[in-house]
């Protein structure tokens, strides 16, 4: 069995191929003598203590060069291997540290929302994001299909598993061959296993592998075809065409990709930065070249094989307008296993990986056991799931009963019911009303009060031990939502006055300086005389307009008249009706305005003079 580990799964011997049957329940339960050798390996061998003096490599992170004492206690230190750590603890493979980089850069991408650490709510919410995406990202999945044939068990192993015949039935043996070499819109079964030794014969088989992650690009084109120095049942592929291409375009100790850090951050200015968004172009036009120059080869391979982490490095292959691959090509495949840094050897080692099969041997009963164990397993996990969605659901009824209890107190302006409910139930006087995504502006009592411009409630609510400081569902407190009332802001300063500067944290609720009542007062009618005597003024001034306005129109009236008919001559009926006044009056009148004629007509001559 050992000559079969060392021969390609296009050239299998006939004797054996006579001999399989199709096990699909086996395909996620089988582990290879291989593995089970290396995992033994793994636990010998990897860093448990950093100042361990013989300690020369991490089999974790796959790292050979630490015979420095100060180089083993950076790297159990460093994100990468704990993070590796991590997957290794939930049965997985680790990572390279450019599909570490990747996940770092994915990380950024995807969570996104406030920054502010005020309020309690965004705090869980934003750390449930972030635990989310950790998880998913234990298993960085590569794509969507990826993720489907995860969730799909068995019937998606990216292993297909063969039961050899005329063996010990205590001990039987499986052959396993990776299911990406075949279609993966039907299922595998014998009869393709022999086509594909048949097709092999007349035609090599020719694959494409590309690997893009952390600024390295790697590109290979191969094929079995036999040669002088391998011969047709080798696992040694005949390259027909490779390139690697390495720039700087990662962001060192921080991790992740320029681009993602000015989607995350905005445009980051400095020399670093330019030239990391330089290589990133560069490096997408050498890589729309190769495939220019590679487009007679690929049209003949067979699979194409692409390794993308992130979607900024996916979006170089299949979302610019003119995409590099089709993601519709039936030929496109991901890597089924973990895969280091991007090198033409990592290439080589991938190819011998994929093509050459795998044999493995297991107890049944212990399957058959283990089974059964995993069937419990699941059967609770999916009680305990229900359980948790049941009692999930019945806090979000009562939190909402609640929600509308407290509102129909609150609009009726009835305090004291609200205290009553809030003591009978519970509750805090800063319970946050739910769902919250409804009551985002209005999400506590305070700021109910104070987007109902209600002073009087606010100030009892203040009182009563209502947090000014709690935030909405957009991140503002009370105060805040408040700047169109200039009443209720005054109710903050004299709470802040009346209560103390220790009973909360009064800059932090951005509420104004702290005013006496009477201060308030003396403002109000302050600002109330202001505002009459700017009213009085701005009438005054519009009746002078108007005054300025008739006299203009009247000018202009007689200007005309005058054009038209001319100025005419008077007929003394003005120095007639002067008289005629003067004569209504009683003598001392008369005499009065007598002098003051002579008054007036010395007054001119002595100006003359």
């Amino acid at each position: 069995m050992q000559d079969i580990q060392k021969s390609s799964i296009f050239t299998l011997p006939d004797d054996l191929l006579s001999s399989i049957d199709l096990k699909p329940d086996l395909s996620s339960n089988i582990v290879t003598p291989d593995a089970n050798e290396e995992a033994e390996n793994e636990k010998e061998s990897r860093i448990t203590d950093s100042t361990q003096k013989n300690v020369l490599s991490c089999t974790i992170c796959g790292i050979n060069d630490l015979s420095n004492l100060d180089n083993r206690k950076q790297h159990v230190r460093s994100d990468w291997h704990r993070f590796n750590v991590k997957r290794t603890g939930a049965g997985l493979s680790s990572v390279s540290q450019d599909e570490f980089e990747q996940f770092l850069d994915n990380l950024t991408e995807s969570i996104s929302g406030s920054e502010s650490d005020d309020s309690s709510d965004e705090e869980e919410v934003n750390k449930a994001q972030w635990e989310k995406a950790f998880q998913n990202s234990l298993r960085i999945k590569e794509n969507p299909q990826q993720e489907n044939e995860e969730l799909t068990g068995h019937k998606k192993s990216p292993i297909v598993w063969f039961e050899i015949k005329n063996q010990d039935p205590t001990n039987p043996l499986f052959l396993g061959i990776y299911r990406h070499l075949f279609p993966l819109d039907s299922a595998i079964t014998k009869d393709q296993l022999l086509a594909v030794q048949t097709e092999n014969q007349k035609k090599p088989f020719q694959v494409a592998m590309f690997m893009l992650g952390g600024g390295h690009f790697a590109a290979m084109i191969a094929t079995n075809e036999p040669s002088a120095k391998t011969p047709q049942s080798s696992i040694i592929p005949k390259v027909l065409a490779q390139k690697t291409i390495h720039r700087y375009t990662t962001r060192r100790k921080q991790g992740g990709s320029q681009g993602a850090a000015d989607n995350s951050k905005g445009g980051i200015h400095s020399a670093g930065s330019s030239l990391r968004r330089y290589n990133e172009l560069a490096l997408i036009r050498d890589i729309q070249q190769l495939f220019k120059e590679w487009k007679s080869l690929l049209d003949k391979c067979d699979l194409i094989f692409i390794r993308a982490i992130g979607a900024s490095n996916r979006s170089i292959f299949f979302s610019h307008t003119d995409p590099l691959v089709d993601p519709k090509d039936n030929r496109l495949r991901t890597f089924p296993f973990t895969t280091k840094r991007a090198t033409h050897s990592e290439l080589l080692r991938c190819y011998k990986e994929l093509i050459t099969p795998k044999i493995s041997n297991i107890d049944t009963q212990a399957l058959e056991t283990h089974q059964q164990e995993l069937k419990k397993e699941n059967e609770a996990k999916k009680i305990a799931e229900q359980e948790l969605r049941e009692k999930q659901e019945n806090e979000k009824r009562i939190l909402a009963k609640h929600t509308d209890a407290l509102l129909t107190s609150l609009k009726a302006d009835n305090l004291e019911e609200v205290l009553k409910y809030l003591r009978a139930n519970g509750l805090s006087i800063n319970f946050r009303f739910h769902p919250l995504n409804v009551h985002i502006h209005t999400s506590s009592p305070l700021h109910y009060a104070v987007a109902q411009g209600n002073t009087k409630l606010v100030a009892n609510l203040l009182r009563e031990g209502a947090d000014p400081t709690i935030q909405n569902g957009n991140g503002k407190t009370p105060y805040e939502i408040s700047s169109s009332n200039r009443e209720v802001r005054d109710e903050f300063s004299i709470a802040r006055h009346e209560l103390g500067e220790n009973v909360y944290d009064w800059e932090m609720a951005k509420v104004g300086t702290a005013k006496s009542r009477d201060q308030v007062e003396k403002l109000r009618q302050k600002a109330k005389a202001r505002l009459e005597s700017q009213k009085e003024e701005r009438e005054q001034q519009e009746a002078q307009r108007r005054q300025e306005a008739i006299k203009k129109i009247q000018e202009q009236e007689k200007k005309g008249y005058d054009s038209q008919f001319g100025k005419g001559h008077s007929l003394g009926i003005n120095q007639l009706r002067k008289e005629d006044d003067l004569k209504s009056l009683n003598p001392e009148m008369r005499r009065r305005i007598e002098r003051e004629k002579r008054a007036a007509a010395a007054m001119k001559r002595l100006q003359k003079q």
